[in-house]
Parts: C-alpha cells; sequence; structure tokens
C-alpha cells in the first residue's frame, strides 16, 4: 500500500536540503568560501535548516524500515542490499561526479593533492561533502538492525532512550567522522521508525516527554542551547509527520522518486557559483542554486533512472 504521507514528507525534506544547500554561501558557520555580501535573513534560515534537515532525512529512512522489520529481514541479505543501495552510489558520485567538479573550480581543499589522496579523504570521511550521509546512513542501517535483532528486541522505549544517550554524548568521542554522526544520528532514525508504528497513537509524545526529562538530567554535560536544539528538533520531526496530508499530487510524487538522485546531483553544482559568482547578487546566485541547478538534478535523475546506467542510483 502506498504511503502518501512519507512520499509529501520525503519531497519536502529534498527541498529544504536543497534550499540548505543554495543559501550556504550567506550562513556564518560556511568555512570554505566567503561573499562580500551579507545576508542575515539567509543567515537566519540557513540556521533554521540545520536545526532539522538532516534529522528529518535520516528519520524518513527510520520510517521506512519499519515496514522492512515486519517482514523479517534476514540481516546479512539485508546488509547486502543496503550496501548496493548507499555504498555504489558513494562511491561512483563521489569519484567520477563530485570530486571532478570540485577540481574543475580549483577546491581550496584539494590544494596540493594527488587523485588518489583525494579520493582517500573521501573514503575515510575526512573530506566527503555532502556525501557523508551514506555511508553514516549504512552504519545506523547496521548498528540499529543488530541492537534490534539480537539485544533490545521488544523494548522500543529502552531502545531509543540508548539512542538519545549515545546521540548525546557522541560529540564528546574522538572517533572517525562516519562513526561520530552514525552515533549522532540514530536517534532521529529510530524516531522515524517508532513515528510510522505508533502513528496512530501518542505514544510519540510520551517518548518526547522522557527525553525531555533526561534532556534536564543530562544538562550539567551541555549548555541550555544544546538540549533546547534536542527538544525542538524532536518536536518539528513529530510535528511534521503530524500535519502532513495524505494525499499527493505528480510534481510532489516526481521529485519524491527523485529525491536521491537530486541528493546525488545537486550539491557539486552549488560550487560552481561559489566560485565563479560568489560576490554577484544574491538573489541571482540563490536563483542559479535552488532553481536552476534544482531543476537541472531532477531531470539528471529521471535520465539515469531510465537508462541502462541506473545502478549508479543503487537500482536494479
Amino acid at each position: 500500500m502506498r504511503d502518501n504521507k512519507i512520499v509529501n514528507i520525503r519531497a519536502l525534506a529534498i527541498i529544504i536540503v536543497v534550499l540548505g544547500h543554495s543559501i550556504i554561501l550567506y550562513s556564518t558557520s560556511w568555512g570554505f568560501y566567503q561573499s562580500v555580501n551579507k545576508v542575515i535573513f539567509l543567515d537566519k534560515v540557513k540556521n533554521i535548516i540545520n536545526l532539522f534537515q538532516m534529522p528529518l532525512f535520516f528519520s524518513i529512512s527510520g520510517y521506512l524500515l519499519y515496514y522492512q522489520l515486519n517482514k523479517n529481514i534476514e540481516f546479512k541479505e539485508f546488509l547486502i542490499k543496503k550496501a548496493k543501495r548507499l555504498l555504489i552510489p558513494f562511491i561512483i558520485f563521489g569519484i567520477f561526479w563530485m570530486i571532478p567538479i570540485k577540481l574543475l573550480v580549483n577546491y581550496p581543499n584539494y590544494e596540493n593533492l594527488k587523485f588518489y589522496q583525494i579520493v582517500l579523504k573521501l573514503l575515510t570521511g575526512n573530506d566527503t561533502g555532502h556525501l557523508w550521509y551514506l555511508p553514516t546512513l549504512f552504519l545506523i542501517f547496521l548498528l540499529v538492525v543488530f541492537i534490534k535483532k539480537y539485544f533490545i528486541k521488544k523494548s522500543d522505549i529502552l531502545l531509543i532512550i540508548f539512542l538519545f544517550i549515545i546521540s548525546y554524548f557522541s560529540s564528546k568521542f574522538e572517533i572517525n567522522n562516519y562513526v561520530k554522526q552514525t552515533l549522532f544520528y540514530s536517534f532521529y532514525f529510530y524516531l522515524g521508525t517508532l513515528i510510522n508504528k505508533y502513528q496512530k497513537t501518542n505514544l510519540n509524545i510520551f517518548i518526547l516527554i522522557i527525553l525531555m526529562i533526561l534532556n534536564i538530567l543530562l544538562f550539567k554535560y551541555f549548555s541550555y542551547l544544546r538540549i533546547f536544539e534536542y527538544i525542538l528538533s524532536g518536536l518539528i520531526i513529530i510535528l511534521i509527520y503530524k500535519i502532513m496530508p495524505s494525499r499527493s499530487c505528480n510534481i510532489v510524487n516526481l521529485i519524491s522518486e527523485n529525491s536521491y538522485g537530486i541528493y546525488l546531483l545537486h550539491s557539486p553544482l552549488i560550487y560552481l557559483t561559489f566560485t565563479y559568482l560568489k560576490d554577484s547578487n544574491p538573489l541571482l546566485v540563490v536563483f542559479i542554486n535552488f532553481l536552476v541547478f534544482g531543476i537541472l538534478s531532477l531531470l539528471l535523475s529521471i535520465l539515469i533512472k531510465k537508462s541502462k546506467i541506473k545502478f549508479v542510483l543503487g537500482e536494479t
């Protein structure tokens, strides 16, 4: 049965991600390129987007995992399937799309590096650009399904609390970037699973209350701002799932169906404007990044999915 609600949320999520990438040049937290134009409004919008864009993205995968868990999946077969879906596109789009575009515009972090060194930085998580999401999601699938299958099999509340705690303290660990991101986002991933499982009940709110209490108990380890961000991001995600309508339309379906391809293709393109138009009118830069490159990424995704090389998107 088609779940139009998640179709709509997936379309919303990719639009938000594309917008976030399109305006990142004007974010004060962006360190690679600097524009002479300072746009306070876009800086604030980017801060708001950062609060929930990736947690929402990970929650979608967790939401869809619920359907697979009900099928009593075989662990090894499941991981092979996810590796094809996530790691093949990671390698192909990293080596043959993102890196060439960044080399074309003389990306600062590639200066004086040989090609194999650049690829090594990609694979080890030291400079992955937007592609960090793919190996991180694979590791989250590995972590959550393994725990769910062999350790915490029935207690959803116990598992979400465990994932919340490791997420809460992940920034304190001196570990590989992929592992750190896995620990941080696994909570939001499984929150999506519970939203699907208990969407007809109020258990989501009950879980959020428990996590708010945990936030208060753990506040001495982080600032009140960090606590506020955890609570607010969780509320935003639950609210989006609550209010999202169950009816969809053709354009939303098209965006949703190609959201993966858009994600893979779009971000490297913005380095063209960041290199050659960074000091141009912000409206022009955002227009090109969001609409022109967004539509181009959509069209390329459609073409790839209809071609013989659709395997690069993890499809068979």
